[in-house]
């Protein structure tokens, strides 16, 4: 239980190599349960510590085993600085952290990357965003890149305390706010991240030390998906850091058929609901080997 400047303590388990240290560090911050089959965070770490890293995974505030409230987007740069600064003092670490991850887990590292924390020195962000709020991720022309409606049943679903609600709104309600609204009610339970970016948004809670693009830059290998719901935002982000100062020639990219699950568009027809990588062995496999 690793301590925040606050008090509050985010569960984290640490895998170190079956060698002498210290080692350099690949950091996971999430809110889908990090001992969950879900994001197979135990086949990473094998194989990552067997090239010699440790690896630190972690439930993000008010997820899963950690404390404090849930409130998404706008915990993650303090939270993300404080566990950098946690890894740098530890032991068995050589001071140089770099994160990975994908959609929420990617933009814990725009987060992190935002503060300018000495440790970090590289980001992987995968089918993610700078800007991964429901009515945040909208282009200069007033169009938004993700529909404010899919964004809102992701805060719904995932954010309304420490664990998945896997209650869907009516989406024939007129307007589309009382179907969330109902839902908030049977619950018996909010999403503050909802609250604070549907009906009363609330500007520059996600980098309150200033944007990424902003802070010192590092590394960033970004991983998109052609069919993935955020292809249009991330491929954006990476025009923008292309273009600034700093962070342009340290832009790379890995960019292949696949979809927000990282399934190839090979195997469309043969993974679905019931033979995703979270309940079949074969897809699991399958997604482990690339």
């Amino acid at each position: 239980m690793v301590r925040m400047r606050d008090g509050v303590r985010l569960a984290t388990d640490v895998y170190l190599p079956a060698a002498p240290g210290p080692f350099s560090t690949v950091l996971v911050r999430l809110p889908y349960d990090k001992n969950s089959r879900y994001v197979f965070m135990d086949v990473v770490a094998a194989r990552v510590t067997a090239a010699g890293y440790a690896v630190v995974v972690q439930d993000v505030r008010g997820k899963c085993r950690s404390e404090g409230e849930a409130l998404g987007s706008a915990a993650e740069a303090h939270d993300g600085y404080d566990t950098l600064s946690w890894i740098a003092a530890s032991g068995w670490s050589d001071g140089a952290v770099g994160m990975f991850g994908d959609s929420y887990c990617g933009f814990t590292q725009y987060a992190a990357a935002s503060t300018g924390h000495p440790a970090l020195r590289a980001i992987v962000p995968r089918v993610t965003t700078t800007n991964l709020g429901a009515n945040e991720s909208v282009r200069g022309d007033g169009v938004a890149d993700i529909p404010w409606g899919t964004s809102a049943a992701y805060l719904l679903q995932f954010w309304t305390g420490p664990y998945v609600n896997e209650r869907e709104p009516d989406w024939t309600r007129d307007p589309l706010t009382d179907a969330f609204e109902a839902e908030f009610a049977a619950l018996g339970a909010r999403s503050r991240w909802y609250d604070i970016t549907i009906p009363h948004p609330v500007p520059g809670r996600m980098y309150p030390e200033g944007a990424p693009e902003a802070a010192r830059p590092v590394p960033t290998l970004h991983c998109v998906g052609w069919w993935d719901n955020l292809a249009i935002a991330h491929l954006r982000d990476i025009a923008m850091f292309a273009s600034t100062p700093g962070w342009a020639p340290l832009q790379y990219l890995w960019l292949d058929s696949t979809d927000h699950e990282n399934c190839h568009i090979d195997e469309a027809e043969t993974v679905g609901a019931s033979t995703g990588h979270d309940s079949d062995d074969v897809t699991l496999g399958k997604m482990t080997d690339t």
